[in-house]
């Protein structure tokens, strides 16, 4: 019987559907998480980050550049690693013409302040979350070309209201396919005049700045949106500590007597103070004693939770925290070269979208301009935009022989390399040419520098040492 039955339960088994019971425990709601993601929403991109949240942001970061020294740092120094001393413009060719508008395009942008304007986009894109251009005219400008370059407020450009349509998002008209056609931009800051009405600018005089971080997203929202609040933590627990530090070293001392109520001990009034003279012994009243307050702040654990909050920081900023700090005492060499290999490609990401939408825009109205001054409609500037080098090496003579390397495996340029070092590799060949000729005349040669061995050796060494170091920190 036992038998026949576990086959007809093994049979019944075998028809019914079998059922997983599995999910995200990240998707799951509990009372242990549900205050944690109760601000959780399923807004759009433009919705999310709305006018009154773009604003009040604004509003935040900005008041914590003006009085955090930390924020007030690290916003300039990335500003100031992204642009440098300005872009450089190379265009393609060897001839006159070339020389002339590349000649020209440094006098106009030195006119018109241009690398100070860039420094200053970049530093209100990192604060304000986006930065804006005006592209106009300037009779002022000493240049024959009148074209300028004009900041403006993020403030300034808006519809002037919460709401927006599908072709409206708070300041720009968008078309049916997504182009931006129009800004809407107000006549004065809001602070300033408060007024309704604004100018509408067609879309190809403005340049736009911001990172795009979700699909559909029209405005950008304040890169230190993520750490304002580890910025306040980290000013309200300086200030604690501070204030117990200065408690402690107003109490001098408290005294303190054993006797019981109306033993043997001296009575004194309650609270009463007792002014101590400095360099001297001071005798108690009988039955009491003296209790030295003892400064306990700041703590052991002080620097080290500034530093966990600053390395924080830095993340949601792609910075080095020994750049975010301002020290590197902490840090060795193996390591310090990883952390800024993420920064330095950061910074080309963000050149490279100054590149795209605000130099190429703007050369290419000045060069209608200048076509139109020389009365030169057949040229043609094709052109790449070179920065400040950035020095990834710290030992000039490895570098070079990197370099020297790859130039006879073809695997490089001289283009390449001094577009690295920042300089026009056209430029810095005839200036070496005319250097060397002069040289000839005189009857001085420059003979070709053969790497020594022993130092080649020396330095494999120092590259193994390095690697496990870095083994070693990893570890």
């Amino acid at each position: 019987m036992t038998k026949a039955k576990s086959k007809t339960t093994k049979a019944k088994s075998d028809k019914q559907p079998i059922s997983l019971a599995a999910r995200y425990d990240g998707a799951a709601t509990t009372r242990s998480n549900a205050k944690h993601w109760s601000y959780a929403d399923y807004k759009s991109a433009d919705l999310d980050s709305n006018f009154e949240t773009r604003k009040t942001f604004r509003m935040r970061a900005r008041y914590e550049v003006q009085n955090n020294s930390y924020a007030k740092g690290i916003a300039y120094t990335i500003a100031s690693d992204t642009i440098g001393t300005g872009p450089h413009i190379q265009i393609e060719g060897d001839d006159y013409t070339t020389r002339q508008i590349e000649n020209d395009w440094s006098k106009w942008s030195k006119a018109i302040g241009l690398s100070d304007k860039l420094r200053t986009a970049r530093f209100s894109k990192l604060v304000d979350g986006e930065a804006f251009l005006l592209l106009t005219t300037n009779d002022k400008i000493n240049d024959k070309i009148k074209l300028d370059v004009q900041l403006i407020d993020a403030d300034r450009i808006t519809s002037n209201t919460i709401s927006f349509s599908e072709n409206l998002i708070d300041g720009m008209e968008i078309d049916d396919k997504g182009n931006v056609t129009k800004y809407k931009m107000l006549e004065n800051h809001p602070s300033e005049k408060i007024t309704t009405k604004t100018t509408d600018i067609d879309a190809k005089y403005i340049i736009h700045l911001y990172d795009i971080l979700r699909p559909g997203q029209h405005r950008g929202v304040s890169e230190l949106s993520p750490c304002l609040d580890l910025f306040g933590q980290l000013r309200d627990y300086t200030r604690s500590v501070l204030t117990a530090a200065q408690t402690a070293a107003c109490l001098t001392g408290v005294i303190q007597t054993d006797a019981p109520a109306g033993g043997e001990a001296e009575s004194i009034e309650p609270m009463e103070t007792i002014e101590l003279a400095s360099g001297q012994l001071l005798t108690m009243p009988a039955g009491w004693e003296l209790n030295m307050t003892k400064a306990e702040q700041p703590t052991t654990s002080y620097g080290s939770f500034k530093q966990e909050i600053l390395g924080e920081i830095a993340r949601c900023l792609q910075c080095p925290f020994n750049i975010a700090y301002g020290n590197s005492n902490n840090a060795s060499y193996a390591s310090s070269r990883l952390d800024w290999q993420i920064y330095h490609k950061a910074i080309r990401l963000q050149q490279k979208m100054m590149a795209d939408k605000a130099l190429d825009k703007i050369f290419a109205m000045w060069f209608s301009e200048w076509q139109l001054q020389n009365n030169r409609r057949d040229v043609v500037a094709n052109h790449v935009w070179i920065w400040d080098g950035i020095n990834e090496h710290s030992d000039p003579y490895k570098q070079a022989h990197a370099d020297a390397i790859e130039l006879q495996n073809c695997t490089t340029s001289l283009s390449t390399i001094y577009a690295l070092k920042g300089k026009n590799w056209e430029t810095e060949i005839k200036q070496i040419a005319r250097e060397r000729e002069a040289l000839r005349s005189l009857g001085l040669v420059i003979g070709q520098v053969v790497p020594d061995e022993k130092l080649l050796e020396e330095d494999n060494e120092d590259i193994e040492d390095k690697s496990n170091e870095t083994e070693n920190d990893r570890d």
